[in-house]
């Protein structure tokens, strides 16, 4: 079974974000809900999409996204994926 990683967890802001001067993409960011790091919901929207795309899984729905922080996504998301 795979499992989301740190690395393409990073991987996959970064490519959403792309040239967003204002987000810094590395493992500093990992305690940091992704509201205090001016991640607006498009971009989670767009990081969760292609994470459930890539995996074949769903995120669960009702939480509010932009109060968890990038390795509260990852334990998420790879609780969906042994679900």
């Amino acid at each position: 079974m795979a499992r989301i990683t740190l690395q393409e967890l990073l991987t996959t802001i970064d490519t959403v974000v792309g040239e967003d001067d204002d987000i810094r993409i590395d493992e500093s960011i990992l305690d940091t809900p992704f509201e205090r790091l001016d991640f607006d919901s498009l971009h989670i929207i767009a990081v969760s999409a292609r994470l459930e795309q890539g995996h074949g899984f769903k995120f669960p729905e009702g939480k509010d996204y932009a109060l968890v922080t990038p390795r509260e996504l990852i334990d998420i998301a790879n609780a969906q994926l042994s679900s």
